[in-house]
């Protein structure tokens, strides 16, 4: 049995000296002043069977190569945006664009995933609520992240493992007939989009499932898919071919070298 809960990381002061505000000028964005939000390029009014997160440089390098194509439809993005000084807070500032999160319709049907731009872990929540309109919308969701393999706690050495290797945890109400990886064992936690994402099914009753795959790299390559090509080939939903994940082979040029023996 797997016991999870959303990890939120608390700021504190207790080591910034009062007379050391000068070294933080109010230029700096904060946290209160990120905004996301939701624009549609053709709104999706009927139901979503299936909303996919992918979460993570090596994710969603993998879901650019593999997954989405030109074939699939673009049809919203997921903005933030920033006020270009703490001291503009008034709603008619003009707001700084800083990443957009693309999402798109799978094989032209009812299946939707998201691309989830490298945003602060402090933002989680925001991010979450920014795309509330599709959450609702979902039957079934399934959020596939990465993690540094040097995070995972075990009770042995981490030699002992094959990375990457991928864990999962899951809401009450996912029927557990088509996971894929054991489950995260304890002490283990995640944090950011996917937990605050999962935090959501639960509370909410949705069907969800996250997938934590812990690696040593953010590249793709033939052996950090390895596990990919397993998820995304396992959905409810064909999203994904598996004969056609291919890797080209590195030609290697002469070595040279200024070593002399």
């Amino acid at each position: 049995m797997s016991c999870w809960a959303e990890v939120v990381e608390p700021s504190t002061r207790a080591l910034v000296d009062e007379d050391s505000e000068e070294e933080y000028p109010a230029s700096q964005p904060a946290e209160g002043l990120t905004r996301f939000q939701l624009k549609w390029i053709e709104e999706n009014t009927s139901g979503v069977d299936l909303f996919i997160v992918a979460h993570g440089k090596l994710i969603t390098s993998f879901v650019k190569s593999f997954v989405c194509d030109e074939k699939h439809e673009l049809v919203a993005e997921i903005q933030e945006s920033l006020l270009k000084d703490v001291k503009e807070r008034e709603p008619e500032s003009a707001p700084l664009i800083k990443s957009a999160s693309p999402v798109y319709r799978l094989n032209k049907g009812t299946s939707y995933i998201c691309l989830c731009a490298d945003v602060d872990m402090n933002n989680a929540n925001k991010f979450r609520n920014a795309i509330l309109p599709l959450l609702e919308k979902s039957s079934h969701i399934v959020i596939v992240s990465a993690q540094k393999a040097s995070t995972y706690l075990y009770d042995r050495l981490c030699s002992e493992l094959n990375i990457p290797f991928v864990r999962c945890l899951q809401s009450s109400t996912y029927q557990s007939g088509n996971i894929s990886a054991p489950y995260l064992e304890q002490p283990n936690f995640v944090t950011g989009i996917p937990a605050a994402i999962l935090s959501w099914c639960e509370v909410f009753n949705v069907p969800g499932i996250l997938y934590c795959c812990f690696t040593d790299t953010h590249e793709v390559n033939s052996i950090s898919s390895e596990p990919l090509i397993k998820i995304f080939s396992s959905l409810s939903v064909e999203v994904l071919d598996p004969s056609k994940v291919k890797f080209k082979k590195k030609s290697y040029g002469p070595v040279t070298t200024n070593l002399y023996m």
